[in-house]
């Protein structure tokens, strides 16, 4: 499963003594057919206008002012206004398929709500509507590269001059729409219209070739050539990158037995062809060995499942990351810690860090969720580096995570959560159950955190991690509690006051179901979870009251580790 020796990962080359470093590229293809759009309409006249608003905050605004000056222009027109949360569910691009002549779509002026919105726009275009979206200037990349992903890279577009409707005063708002008007009723009427044009191609849709060579007078300089030509394609996490050599790509191949060429998955946002190479070319940029492949493979069939959100997860402005569990014998097999530091730093994680790296790289070159053009995250995270930990079973008082889900002990096993943000609970002097679990509710209940109040949206959800110390596991279950007993009674206790949430709701977002708590007493208590198997307890670390606590985003999702 290892090999038996590394690779040379440099070649001398005999004329002027030079060395030559040839390299294969980690950038996978996508295989998506091109759609042109539909054919556009004479005139709105006499047509219904559909208005489709994804709920973002300020696209009401916008598209009230749209209908008025629509209305003006074509008093024969009829509008109906359709609203969904992103993405819009079938039987809503079904009704607007089967109502309108054409439609306005809104708004694209973040990370997933752009790259969802294209997704939407694209399936109404498809079934014969032509549509028009509108997006946010400060967005036009990312929209750009999802349209390319979806295989509609012509999908007309308006573009107002503005980084966001969200937190817009309303005139301002109005005052970013006027000015495309003209364009939205030209793209509705007008064959082949200007398309909208990304501002710049990212690296990854150049033209290169599969294998490249660079020079330097001797191993160190070939070395930093490849990694300052790498970097700057954005191909790189920013940490210098190991050489993905033929043979040092050879011998990461030699940690599976399936063919190179097997596509694994086709990769979210971009629909890359994640093959066995190219997932292991990834893996040797990181550092990884040849028996962290397998890993690696789990880990992105397991993010390919719906439930887990991986578009959200790689294209928001939010700083969502993947953090992998591993459970089973490979654990020891290769040493992934799960004691002290084993989200690093250091030498005791350094497997762990290598993997959660390759992670990252593969999100970015097989997926293309690339910084600022698909991967759109505010601020970022260090998270987004590097996320792998392994549950420390041998110290755990249950059964670990991956027999709790199904699994034989015996079976090696990855689970993948989605992180927002990553809390200490730090409680030294508790040593019951509820003195221990009220520490953590008390740290939990986060107002600004989008996991408090996901429950209340369609289609969403917020799976957490509790990080438990193997003390605070040990103090919970000597007094005979299970793991179903953590998550029961921190669903009970981890709550926010009703009054608080709701001036951070997005009241038009929010199920009709829920509309009850916009109108609830300000004190009464909410839960910050749609039930306590939203929570998930993982015992990690080393002896001390300390544990953590990761807010989530999605489903979490498990996968044998099968080569």
């Amino acid at each position: 499963m290892h090999g038996s020796s590394r690779p040379k990962s440099a070649k001398r080359i005999a004329q002027d003594g030079d060395y030559a470093l040839e390299v294969l590229s980690p950038v996978a293809d996508v295989d998506n057919s091109v759609t042109p759009p539909s054919p556009r309409l004479d005139t709105l006249n006499g047509k219904t206008i559909g208005l489709a608003w994804n709920r973002k905050p300020g696209g009401n605004i916008a598209r009230a002012r749209v209908q008025m000056r629509l209305e003006e222009r074509f008093p024969t027109a009829k509008f109906v206004l359709f609203d969904d949360d992103i993405p819009f569910g079938p039987e809503t691009i079904e009704r607007i398929v089967e109502q309108c002549d054409a439609v306005i779509t809104n708004t694209a002026d973040c990370g997933a709500c752009s790259s969802w919105l294209a997704h939407d726009s694209i399936q109404i275009e498809r079934a014969g509507v032509p549509v028009v979206m509108i997006t946010a200037r400060a967005f036009v990349d990312d929209a750009g590269m999802s349209m390319v992903a979806y295989g509609m890279p012509d999908l007309p577009t308006a573009i107002f001059e503005g980084v966001e409707f969200t937190s817009t005063g309303d005139d301002e708002i109005i005052a970013l729409v006027e000015p495309i008007i003209d364009d939205i009723v030209d793209k509705l009427t007008k064959e082949n219209s200007t398309p909208m044009a990304p501002s710049h191609r990212p690296a990854a849709e150049g033209d290169w070739a599969e294998t490249e060579k660079f020079y330097g007078k001797d191993q160190l300089s070939a070395f930093f050539e490849f990694n300052e030509k790498y970097l700057d394609r954005g191909w790189g996490d920013g940490f210098p990158l190991i050489p993905p050599t033929k043979e040092a790509v050879q011998y990461m191949l030699t940690g599976t037995k399936r063919d190179p060429q097997e596509v694994i998955v086709r990769m979210i946002p971009a629909f890359g062809l994640a093959t066995v190479e190219k997932i292991a070319i990834c893996c040797v940029m990181a550092g990884c060995q040849p028996g962290h492949l397998p890993i690696l493979i789990a880990a992105i069939q397991a993010m390919d499942d719906p439930k887990f959100w991986l578009r959200n997860v790689a294209v928001s402005t939010s700083p969502h990351s993947p953090m992998i569990v591993v459970n089973g014998p490979i654990v020891d097999e290769l040493g992934i810690n799960s004691n002290r530091c084993a989200l690093g730093p250091g030498e005791p994680s350094r497997v762990n860090t290598v993997i959660g790296r390759a992670l990252r790289l593969i999100m970015m070159n097989l997926g293309h969720a690339y910084p600022g053009t698909l991967d759109m995250d505010t601020i970022g995270s260090p998270c987004k580096y590097s996320m792998c930990l392994a549950e420390n079973e041998a110290d755990s008082p249950w059964e670990s995570l991956a027999v709790e889900r199904g699994y034989r002990k015996d079976q090696n096993v990855v689970t993948m959560f989605s992180v927002e943000s990553l809390m200490e609970v730090y409680d030294l002097k508790n040593h019951t159950a509820e003195g221990i679990m009220d520490s953590y509710a008390g740290t939990v209940n986060s107002l600004g955190s989008t996991h408090s109040r996901q429950w209340m949206y369609p289609r969403r959800y917020a799976h957490n991690s509790i990080l438990l110390s193997p003390t605070h596991a040990r103090q919970i279950a000597a007094q005979g509690w299970a793991r179903e007993d953590v998550r029961r009674y921190l669903y009970e206790k981890a709550r926010i006051p009703a009054g608080q949430l709701q001036g951070l709701l997005d009241r038009d977002r929010i199920m009709k179901s829920m509309k009850w708590v916009l109108d609830v007493d300000p004190a009464t208590p909410l839960p910050i979870t749609g039930g306590y198997d939203w929570f998930h307890v993982i015992v990690v670390g080393g002896p001390v009251g300390k544990s953590s606590f990761t807010s989530g985003h999605g489903q979490c999702v498990s996968r044998l580790i099968e080569d």
